[in-house]
């Protein structure tokens, strides 16, 4: 980051601080915006522990994940550690209800030697409603045989373990965080030694590992940093509908540095773009200079940029006490600040960030735990502000359980109706003998509408050309694109119509056990390495009609309205109860630019296809069905 913009962005944030100091300590006071509504809350005697630094010399309590289920439930993942004795710290899951009623408490025996120290640092929620967690394992006695290493495992609502692996990554250290799916496995952060072997501080390198849907590790690469020594670390991932992904932590901020020296005070934001093979596009670093400061979350925004919360330590404090102030900034699409926001550090405790979601009207939702004076002493309380896309504060929320002293909220679970589950802690008593520490949730209406990234706004699109080789085989020629400009195709699969199935891009001729009849299809089906799929199907054994039902089949195909700006529905009739129909939209030199499927109901096919990213032009719309394959011009303007 040059130097002109590190002044600005410096000096934008003390504007906005000092008109957020007051804010912020108010417990009520005139907004833009109605605050959030508490409908219901709840406290049970099960806790999760958190870890609130992000410090690679220290290992961490882990974190909290919640997840939507069916039926207005949620399943929350995290660290339980309520109970003492070998495996007292481990997974454990909660599933509640909308009304903030427990339905289940489990804690699997996830520990892979069973013993030892199990911490969660990132889960996400797979397809079919189970959960798969990143973990950091503390093995213990912890020998050169039996040391620390990143454990990696799937489990359903119900407790049972699916499968684990660990890996004892070489030079890893701290812990494991930013567990994100992709459409052939899964990325996360695993931070390395900088320089192995060297007396002195734990300096790492931002690294990222890749690991299959079974956990097998595909690659393991570093981030480049542009700091000293590539110095720096990653915790959060994101991917980008533009096929790429986005890491975001901190990095040394490339000033001369003796070696041995301290490093507090050189940390800047950093955030690194990278392809699905782990190769750096682009890095940007941000942030303050002379200030110690760290990204923890990121998410997409709707104007293709980039909001993020991390933390600094409190300027000119001694690196012994480290004060946190939690921060959030608005990043355009090539990462440079737009606006940043917040939470001073007062009555000698930190204030963090730990929840992040940016809404459809271009507003930021933040919150974590804020600490406000109370009866002499200090309070607690749950914290959720929501800023504009201008970074102008709309509304800040406090929320604690009934008289407690203590609160806090780590997850957060946005719907489209504008409410919010969210999860966090909640503790009562005063002193450290009388405390008590309780998992606690509480359902809100009025937060927000959330924004997800449609990461397939290109999507792939399948093709391939099919002949009969005899009587009883094909041969096939895929030729599908992966669709946005960063995206590789991962997947593959291949149904043959004789109920066998394939993988992989070129099969090979495939034989049947006897010769297909006529109207037999082919179905290819792609999948990106942002999860998203496209089909299409051929009749290599030629389909069921004749000519004049061909031209038949054609006429019925009424696409409305032609020519058009945008969208166009599609409708064709009078077809035989079958599988999916294959829609293919090709250029005038007959090259495939999108594909999709459509079911048959009753008969009928009914979709609507979108030609946004299209250039004006003619295009050819194909449908092919088992009755054969119906073609027309379609016009955009």
């Amino acid at each position: 980051m040059s130097q002109p913009l590190r002044l600005l962005v410096t000096k934008a944030r003390r504007t906005l601080c000092a008109g957020l100091a007051g804010g912020l300590l108010l417990i009520s006071g005139t907004y833009a915006l109605a605050q959030p509504t508490r409908v219901a809350e709840t406290r049970h005697p099960r806790r999760y522990l958190v870890d609130d630094g992000y410090d690679n010399r220290v290992i961490g309590d882990g974190d909290i994940f919640s997840f939507a289920l069916p039926g207005k439930r949620y399943v929350q993942c995290g660290t339980d550690n309520t109970e003492s004795g070998p495996q007292s710290s481990g997974l454990a899951l909660t599933v509640v209800k909308r009304d903030t009623d427990t339905v289940r408490f489990l804690k699997p025996r996830t520990h892979p030697r069973g013993t030892g120290l199990v911490f969660v640092m990132g889960a996400v929620l797979e397809p079919d409603y189970s959960v798969t967690a990143l973990c950091d394992y503390i093995a213990t006695p912890n020998t050169a045989l039996n040391r620390d290493s990143v454990l990696l495992l799937r489990v359903d609502t119900l407790g049972v373990v699916r499968w684990r692996r660990g890996y004892a990554l070489a030079n890893w250290v701290g812990a494991p965080r930013g567990l994100l799916r992709t459409g052939d496995g899964y990325l996360f952060c695993a931070n390395r030694l900088a320089f192995p072997g060297v007396p002195g501080p734990a300096y790492t390198v931002p690294h990222v590992t890749k690991v299959d849907f079974a956990g097998r590790i595909v690659w393991e690469r570093p981030l480049g940093s542009r700091g000293y020594g590539n110095v720096g670390a990653v915790f959060d991932i994101a991917a980008h509908p533009d096929g790429s992904y986005l890491a975001l932590g901190y990095a040394d901020d490339g000033s001369p540095y003796v070696p041995g020296a301290s490093t507090f005070g050189r940390n800047d934001y950093f955030v690194s773009k990278f392809t699905t093979a782990g190769d750096t596009l682009r890095t940007f670093r941000f942030g303050q200079p002379g200030v110690h400061e760290t990204g923890t979350r990121l998410r997409l925004t709707p104007d293709g940029g980039v909001a993020t919360i991390g933390f600094r330590y409190r300027p000119n404090s001694a690196p012994g006490s480290r004060p946190q102030e939690g921060q959030v900034f608005q990043l355009d699409s090539l990462f440079r600040p737009r606006w940043s926001q917040m939470l001073q550090w007062t009555l000698n405790f930190n204030w963090t960030y730990r929840l992040l979601q940016p809404l459809v009207s271009g507003d930021v939702l933040c919150g974590g735990v804020s600490f406000l004076p109370y009866a002499g002493s200090t309070l607690q309380q749950g914290l959720i502000t929501r800023y504009n896309d201008r970074g102008v504060l709309q509304w800040d929320y406090h929320q604690r359980y009934q008289n407690a002293l203590g609160a806090g909220f780590n997850t957060m679970v946005n719907h489209a109706d504008g409410s919010a589950m969210l999860t966090g802690s909640t503790a009562t008593g005063t002193t450290s003998s009388n405390i008590r520490v309780y998992g606690y949730a509480t359902y809100l209406t009025n937060v927000g509408v959330p924004y997800e990234a449609n990461l397939c706004a290109r999507p792939p699109a399948a093709y391939f050309a099919a002949a009969a080789a005899g009587p009883a085989a094909v041969q096939v020629l895929e030729s599908s694109t992966a669709g946005p400009r960063y995206g590789v195709l991962v997947a593959w699969r291949w149904a043959w119509g004789d109920g066998t199935f394939s993988d992989g891009a070129s099969p090979g001729p495939h034989a049947y056990a006897s010769p297909p009849p006529v109207g037999t299809a082919v179905t290819l089906t792609v999948t990106n390495n942002l999860g998203c799929t496209a089909a299409y199907t051929a009749y290599p054994f030629g389909p069921l009609a004749t000519a004049p039902a061909a031209a038949a089949l054609a006429a019925r195909l009424a696409l409305y309205p032609n020519p058009s700006s945008g969208r166009v529905a599609l409708a064709l009739s009078g077809l035989a109860p079958q599988g999916p129909a294959a829609l293919a939209l090709l250029n005038p030199l007959g090259q495939v630019l999108r594909t999709a499927t459509a079911p048959v109901r009753n008969g009928q096919v009914a979709a609507t296809l979108d030609l946004d990213g299209l250039p004006n032009g003619l295009y050819l719309l194909c449908v092919t069905t088992r009755e054969g394959t119906a073609t027309k011009r379609l016009v955009k303007e």
